[in-house]
């Protein structure tokens, strides 16, 4: 027999607008469990208490008792008699799996003890991602704006100033560590050297890389600049620069220079394993199993087995710009054959029952009369549990209709609709490439495709199982 714990509550809005009282939840709940044979151990009841959170003195006394051992499963009449908010389901619904503890609604399809159930969790799980990526893009449209006006947003002052409010205030201590740095780099110092300097300082304890200095001569925050949104950005499009209403520390002539020295710099001959290789972490050698990484010769770019250049592998460098081309082909290739494949008679689809949905809900209207019946008086217990099991089995048959549906039968023209986009995104492959930067290449592949071997002309490629 099932410990059950049945949860119960409502505001005090809802009871002076519904009449949708404690008692009367108590009485469906416990005629519930007695037609299930499920033992109640407790009620947990919460008077005049909203659902926007969990903060509830039933509720935790119901997730302390389940953390002792003590439920099987928790009732409810609807499920947000538990709470309204997604994320908060998502969170109890963890907490009951960790526990192995039931969850179950008396009036919806809602149970986690069922195959359909389960599927809801991940449902829910979905959802709630959704609400946190709609909170954090909430979040920085807000960071944006105060940007766009000119405020500080980062919660950390950079070296050279200190926090002032929403503003910053020269540190001149700092902000002369600041100027030396730039003035050497404008005068042919390398980072390198710059940072070896810096360690012989006091500054920041001594602390300082490469990186660290390299990001402090492209910061625009010297110039009297706000700049958000750099790290995250996918283009310098997408990246706000304003006037801050901070004083610079380093002149515009003196910070162009530099720009101007990083530019040159960087257009010099690249080392081996940097610049434009998009296939890193995809590709590997077919004849020893290495790893495969990019070099550069004078004219082309080339990708090598990694053994090869410990002379422990005679396989040949490939040529990047037609590694590539294959590639893109191949990629293209693929998304028809996909598109193919998962093509399937939308006639048929049509002739799939559209009104399971209305099937579903006069279900759950016959089982709430079922359970009013019995109160009443007008059904026996066993006639009760009779029906309720037909009805039980006729809602997961139909649940299971709808679910398995979703991507068929429910909507075909969207299935035509996604296939027309897939068509359209594959001739883009090729055309597009050119134009992508190295990041949204090696994106694209990422997402596309497993793993890449090579060996001379010869390219196997294991693709993703994305569709």
């Amino acid at each position: 027999m099932k410990r059950t714990a049945i949860y119960i509550r409502v505001s005090t809005q809802e009871q002076a607008l519904e009449g949708f009282s404690l008692a009367a939840q108590t009485q469906k709940l416990k005629a519930y469990c007695e037609s299930q044979d499920w033992q109640v151990v407790d009620i947990y009841a919460d008077e005049g208490i909203s659902a926007k959170d969990t903060h509830r003195p039933k509720l935790q006394q119901l997730l302390r008792d389940i953390a002792a051992g003590n439920i099987d499963i928790v009732l409810v009449y609807k499920l947000d008699r538990l709470t309204r908010s997604v994320s908060d389901l998502y969170q109890l619904l963890q907490l009951f799996d960790k526990y192995q503890v039931g969850f179950k609604s008396a009036t919806e399809i809602f149970d986690t003890t069922t195959a359909i159930g389960r599927l809801f969790i991940t449902i829910v799980a979905a959802m709630a991602q959704w609400e946190r990526e709609t909170i954090g893009e909430r979040v920085a449209i807000g960071m944006a704006q105060k940007a766009l006006e000119g405020k500080r947003v980062a919660a950390a002052a950079p070296f050279g100033y200190t926090k002032n409010g929403e503003t910053l205030a020269v540190n001149p201590k700092e902000a002369q560590i600041v100027r030396e740095i730039f003035h050497r780099y404008v005068n042919g110092d390398g980072i390198d050297r710059i940072t070896r300097w810096l360690r012989t300082t006091d500054a920041r304890g001594g602390i300082w890389d490469n990186h660290t200095v390299s990001y402090l001569l492209e910061n625009p925050v010297y110039i009297g600049k706000i700049r958000w949104g750099y790290r995250s950005a996918k283009s310098a499009q997408e990246t706000i620069l304003t006037d801050g209403s901070h004083e610079p520390i380093v002149d515009l002539a003196t910070w162009q220079a530099a720009q101007h020295a990083r530019s040159r710099r960087k257009r010099r001959s690249p080392r081996a394993g940097t610049g434009k290789f998009p296939f890193g972490g995809l590709l590997w050698c077919a004849k020893c199993g290495a790893s495969m990484t990019g070099q550069y010769n004078r004219k082309y770019r080339y990708y090598r087995c990694n053994k090869a250049r410990l002379k422990q592998c005679d396989a040949r460098m490939v040529r990047a710009d037609l590694l590539e081309t294959a590639v893109v082909d191949a990629l293209q290739e693929h998304i028809q054959d996909a598109i193919s494949e998962l093509t399937i008679d939308l006639d048929a689809q049509r002739g799939q029952p559209r009104d399971a949905a209305k099937v579903h809900e006069s279900l759950l209207a016959r089982k709430r009369r079922l359970l009013d019946a019995y109160e009443l008086g007008g059904v026996t217990l066993d006639e009760l549990r009779a029906r309720l099991d037909r009805l039980e089995a006729d809602l997961l048959a139909i649940t299971d209709t709808r679910h398995t549906s979703i991507d068929a039968a429910s909507d075909p023209a969207s299935i035509e609709r996604r296939t027309r986009l897939i068509r359209a995104r594959a001739s883009d492959v090729r055309a597009g490439w050119q134009s992508f930067t190295t990041a949204q290449q090696r994106e694209l592949l990422q997402q596309l495709i497993g793993r890449i071997e090579v060996l001379g002309n010869d390219v196997q490629i294991t693709f993703q199982d994305v569709f």
